[in-house]
């Protein structure tokens, strides 16, 4: 996000640790990420709510917010690989956060983001503290090897119904008419996992999200 929007609208739509329904959200879009590990024989993911596949314009405690249009909602899969190995630099007497063969830490990867973000920083840090990621802790992060990204394993989804007989598996509730949910208003939340291999008829292309993120430099 940070090549296509610039810093200041990437930290301004990362909203989730405020308490919004999805993880990013846009004026006209937005998406919601998850991690997974690829070493899952039959790999899933958590949906924590019924607010979290909904395309609908949440605030932060879920109440829809005025909008013309249904967000376009994107899901994105982060597939990890665990880094081997325990061998973590003495933080006493080196501060670099890497670990001795290299790896990047979590500390690390934060800094980074200082740089990259400069005056944007400071707005990251409150969502970061939000998220729990708390200043004292940090000569522990130090010690913590950053999760490796798969970069062929990417994926983005979209969240859409096409047709009567091709709808995104999810539980949402019924529009302002009635229609399109399957959870009456006397269950107050629902979590469950989402299989991957159910929804690979869903895969979309990162050109063609990053079309509708373009809407958000606007």
């Amino acid at each position: 996000m940070l090549p296509q929007l610039g810093p200041a609208p990437t930290v301004k739509f990362w909203v989730g640790p405020l308490g919004y329904a999805h993880d990013f959200q846009f004026p006209s879009c937005g998406i919601e990420v998850k991690a997974i590990s690829p070493t899952e024989e039959d790999p899933a993911i958590q949906i924590s709510n019924q607010n979290q596949l909904d395309c609908i314009r949440r605030g932060r405690d879920g109440a829809p917010l005025p909008s013309e249009y249904e967000l376009k909602l994107f899901l994105f899969c982060l597939f990890l690989s665990d880094v081997e190995g325990d061998d973590i630099v003495n933080v006493e007497s080196e501060n670099t956060g890497k670990t001795k063969e290299g790896t990047e830490t979590l500390y690390a990867l934060v800094e980074s983001l200082r740089s990259a973000l400069a005056e944007n920083f400071s707005a990251l840090w409150t969502k970061l503290t939000r998220a729990g990621y708390k200043r004292k802790y940090e000569r522990e992060y130090m010690k913590i090897p950053r999760k490796v990204v798969m970069d062929s394993r990417p994926s983005f989804y979209e969240v859409a119904d096409r047709s009567d007989t091709e709808r995104f598996p999810r539980l949402i509730r019924p529009d302002a008419l009635g229609k399109g949910g399957q959870l009456p208003s006397a269950i107050s939340k629902v979590r469950y996992h989402l299989r991957l291999e159910d929804i690979r008829g869903f895969e979309t292309a990162p050109d063609f999200v990053i079309g509708h993120l373009s809407v958000a430099k606007e």
